[in-house]
């Protein structure tokens, strides 16, 4: 199984999605590990660093 969680950016919602279905994934004693089931997050725009 694979689930992908996309958002625009990558920086909060995705990655506190894949975040939250490993934790609950965990919390079941499922592992991730044996590659059966992969959790990612992706982003579709590339935002530059902000100049601070």
């Amino acid at each position: 199984m694979q689930i992908m969680y996309v958002c625009t950016g990558n920086q909060c919602r995705s990655v506190m999605a894949e975040y939250y279905t490993r934790a609950k994934f965990a919390d079941r004693g499922i592992g991730l590990q044996s590659g059966n089931i992969t959790v990612r997050s992706a982003g579709t725009l590339h935002y530059p660093p902000h100049p601070r």
